[in-house]
């Protein structure tokens, strides 16, 4: 598993528990891109740093209606046929969600290529051709220096694409009072795809999805906080102190909490 929990506890700190908000040099760097908008130089990039931010917030908002929900079955009020649906729906979400903000990254890197000639804007693309590109000055080597860091990536592109493109059926599970979400995906032999997971709880597959996201997410929230430093030596636009534009959302203090989880979880391991 590529992190620690001093790496983790980095991320954690760029959240503001209180406040439910996140501080890091993308947050900044897009807010001050909002007031800049009109700056012609920068169009492109605009959009897609805005529909990354986006992306962003609807994983966010995901991640919090779960929460919610799963505190409504806790009190009865939703079925479990209800959780079962609305959790599972959410899990699939999450994953698809999280594949296009990494495409709307791979666009950004795109426009914001220094050669004539650019590279594609898928992510799994950028990574993929890393020879390619690097030797035709198509990418800079700090992008890859970024890129090289997203190895979680390849795992989570296999298990989002089971479920998008083959058929792959997601599964949550009824929980008690104090339990984590639960889940597992089955393909069409009724064989989990997550067996070989850190975060599995059984023989069966099972897995804990609230450290399963929180990974996922720690990994995001790391990246974005480096892609924003890159952002601003790129368009030459002028850094402001990190933490003066914050954004709020609920979302963002569940995984605070999931991510204080996870830590506790790898530092027993």
């Amino acid at each position: 598993m590529d992190m620690n929990s001093s790496e983790l506890d980095i991320v954690i700190n760029l959240i503001d528990f209180e406040k439910s908000c996140i501080k890091s040099a993308f947050e900044d760097f897009s807010g001050v891109l909002v007031l800049n908008s009109k700056n012609h130089s920068c169009r492109s990039i605009f959009s897609g740093v805005m529909t990354i931010a986006d992306a962003l917030w609807d994983i966010e908002t995901t991640i919090y209606r779960l929460e919610w929900q799963k505190q409504l079955y806790f009190h009865n009020e939703i079925s479990f046929d209800q959780w079962f649906i609305f959790s599972a729906a959410d899990i699939r979400l999450f994953h698809i969600e999280i594949r296009s903000l990494m495409d709307h990254i791979g666009l950004v890197i795109k426009h914001a290529a220094q050669s004539k000639n650019k590279p594609k804007d898928s992510f799994d693309d950028l990574r993929k051709k890393r020879d390619h590109y690097l030797q035709r000055n198509m990418i800079s080597r700090e992008v890859y220096d970024l890129l090289d860091s997203s190895d979680w990536f390849d795992r989570f592109r296999a298990i989002r694409g089971a479920i998008v493109h083959e058929g792959a059926q997601v599964i949550s599970f009824g929980i008690k009072k104090g339990d984590p979400v639960l889940w597992n995906i089955y393909k069409q032999d009724y064989k989990s795809l997550l067996t070989d997971s850190k975060f599995v709880i059984n023989e069966n597959g099972v897995m804990n999805f609230e450290r399963y996201a929180a990974y996922h997410m720690y990994h995001i929230y790391s990246f974005l906080d480096k892609f924003g430093d890159f952002l601003y030596q790129v368009t030459g636009i002028t850094r402001s102190q990190k933490g003066i534009a914050t954004r709020s959302h609920g979302g963002i203090q569940v995984l605070q909490t999931w991510m204080k989880e996870l830590r506790n979880f790898l530092q027993s391991s």
